[in-house]
């Protein structure tokens, strides 16, 4: 942790009183640890998670038993499985609108069959550069325009760019972003 510390002196240095509490980065990277797979077949690249604030941190998270050593406090960010899910921290304080479905759909789609928007219904509700990736998506145009030459030095043809999910395309493109995401991952 003492890069991330490191790092993150140096951008409050730039940004002064405008960044995150350092706790909430903390936070972020246990979550990044916490799901990160001893074997690394596929990294996702996107943009990272959103502004967590202190009050958002005091939210709760319930102890999960088939995740011990899950974290325990709130953050705006995928990893954290209470975000986007009031139901789950039942909390008054948890921000009306969070979350990022969008994402859900792609994590399905990387093991899943898709060919339309029913195929999502099971799951709507009303690392290091040394892993040696099979294959690295970038998720958005931004993300994919600072880092994919880079990516593209380390890991060649293996790198894709696809829109972000909430890009302005049509129904036809997003659904065919999704079966992009099958057919590299190979979920078949």
């Amino acid at each position: 942790m003492k890069v991330l510390r490191d790092c993150y002196n140096q951008l409050h240095q730039i940004l002064g009183q405008d960044i995150e509490p350092y706790e909430s980065v903390e936070l972020v990277e246990q979550y990044r640890r916490f799901w990160k797979p001893d074997t690394v077949r596929i990294i996702l690249l996107a943009e990272s998670h959103v502004f967590t604030t202190e009050s958002d941190r005091s939210i709760p998270l319930p102890t999960i038993a088939q995740l011990p050593e899950y974290p325990t406090e709130y953050a705006k960010f995928v990893y954290c499985l209470a975000y986007g899910e009031r139901n789950l921290t039942g909390n008054k304080l948890h921000p009306k609108r969070d979350g990022t479905p969008q994402f859900w759909k792609i994590f399905f789609s990387c093991n899943s069959h898709v060919t339309d928007k029913n195929d999502f219904k099971p799951i709507l509700s009303g690392t290091p550069r040394d892993a040696n990736p099979e294959h690295v998506i970038c998720i958005g145009k931004g993300v994919a325009s600072v880092l994919e030459t880079d990516l593209r030095k380390l890991v060649g043809n293996r790198c894709r760019v696809i829109p972000q999910p909430n890009a302005h395309l049509s129904s036809e493109e997003h659904m065919e972003n999704f079966r992009r995401y099958g057919e590299i991952c190979g979920r078949d």
